[in-house]
């Protein structure tokens, strides 16, 4: 009997201690995806308005793929077109990534 008291204390200790961690971790995760997704957007809004002004000064606009990679390899990734470019810029291809 005493032992099932103490397991029983010991699961209610743990349910309630747990249930606040999970509850923060969740709260981080979401909080961490909404930051990843503001920055996101501010870049490709940055990319477009530099894009405009290097046409505006009659440069070559700067490759989304090469500037996302730079910005962040596993967003990059994503599309499949530039996870092909970022995988031969990785196997030692170095022009891969400078279009």
């Amino acid at each position: 009997m005493r032992s099932f008291l103490i397991r029983i204390i010991v699961l209610t200790t743990l349910g309630v201690s747990l249930s606040g961690c999970a509850a923060a971790l969740v709260g981080g995760l979401i909080y961490k995806s909404t930051k990843s997704n503001e920055e996101k957007a501010n870049f490709v809004t940055n990319l477009q308005k530099t894009n405009l002004e290097r046409e505006k000064a009659h440069l070559k606009p700067l490759d989304w793929c090469s500037e996302a990679y730079k910005f962040d390899k596993g967003w990059a990734t994503e599309n499949p077109e530039c996870g092909q470019r970022v995988a031969a810029y990785e196997g030692g291809d170095k022009t891969a990534l400078a279009q």
